[in-house]
């Protein structure tokens, strides 16, 4: 004879895969037409419908990829893989991820919109673009890194728009994600599984957040050795390359230490546009940009396309309004913008 608890048990299974099954079809199968940044907002002029429903090509598709290059047979996969296209411009690209229900942050939301994560951040990228060229779209020769790229939203949009792009991402389980995605793509992105720190040849060690891949950072005196990774200075990888139109540096409070890798770059005004992530405790940084030239504003919160712009920020004011960030922001910084005083 069957328990009632036994019962109960298998009513709360059901209910449980039922509630699962709807939530798979309402949020994946037909994703809203919505941008799903850390700051939940929406832009007039930059919601796309994402294309994520072309179950077909899946398997073809990801046995293709993984025989292209010998390490991506290797690509630890224990941690699920979602993949999708962003269709919305003019070249379109394929992008891979995490299983989205283990990486609650980046895989879920380029999954819901086709690509796209933390769309404050590709709207300074537009804004640089349109004030080099006039049009949203990388003049030859033009150079983006995108510093800290995860799974490299931000990456794989800029060489979608032209752009000759260099991705730097410490996590192998990340990087060979955003490696599929490349190569799927046939864009134009060199991948560098390495750390950009102000000290070149450091082996560093870096975490793991299983549910948050992107919030892994350099661990001072960690001591896994499975997870660690050699560091360069961008002055030594990119010192005779010409101007770098943007950067966007996202290091989980490691970001001071890339900028102090740029010293000639920066001193010489090579990059002319970035995105940094910033924290109230990190004021040396700011003070280190405004010294070589740079007006930065923090844009994490806009709410609209116009709000991300270069602005003419005295550094006494930009420091009041960066105590009064709980956490983190991101400062959208520009070259030869007359400062406030």
């Amino acid at each position: 004879m069957v328990s009632a608890a036994y019962v109960r048990k298998l009513i709360s299974l059901a209910l449980i895969l039922s509630i699962s099954a709807l939530l798979y079809s309402s949020v994946f199968k037909n994703p809203a037409i919505r941008i799903s940044s850390a700051s939940d907002f929406r832009w007039k002029n930059n919601e796309h419908p994402p294309c994520n429903n072309d179950g077909e090509s899946k398997g073809p598709l990801l046995l293709a990829v993984r025989d292209h290059d010998d390490h991506l047979s290797a690509c630890d996969l224990s941690k699920g893989l979602g993949y999708g296209h962003r269709c919305d411009l003019q070249r379109g690209y394929t992008f891979f991820t995490f299983d989205p229900f283990l990486d609650l942050h980046v895989s879920h939301g380029m999954l819901q919109t086709g690509g796209l994560y933390d769309a404050h951040v590709h709207a300074a990228l537009d804004f640089a673009l349109s004030e080099s060229g006039g049009e949203l779209h990388c003049t030859p020769g033009s150079i983006v890194l995108d510093v800290g790229s995860n799974l490299g939203t931000l990456a794989l949009y800029a060489a979608a728009m032209g752009c000759k792009t260099h991705a730097f991402e410490i996590q192998p389980e990340v990087a060979c994600r955003l490696q599929m995605s490349i190569t799927a793509s046939n864009l134009d992105v060199t991948l560098h599984r390495k750390a950009v720190h102000s000290e070149a040849g450091k082996e560093l060690t870096f975490g793991n957040i299983p549910n948050n891949p992107g919030g892994v950072g350099i661990v001072d005196g960690g001591q896994d050795s499975t997870r660690s990774v050699k560091s360069v200075r961008l002055d030594d990888v990119f010192g005779a390359s010409g101007d770098i139109v943007f950067m966007k540096v996202d290091t989980e409070g490691n970001e001071f230490h890339v900028l102090k890798s740029a010293e000639n770059l920066l001193s010489g005004q090579q990059i002319k546009y970035m995105v940094v992530e910033v924290r109230p405790s990190q004021v040396e940084m700011v003070n280190y940009l405004y010294e070589y030239g740079y007006t930065c504003s923090l844009i994490r919160d806009a709410r609209a396309r116009e709000a991300v712009t270069c602005r003419s920020t005295s550094l006494e004011n930009l420091l009041i309004k960066l105590q009064r960030v709980e956490a983190f922001s991101d400062m959208f910084c520009c070259i030869g913008v007359p400062k406030k005083m």
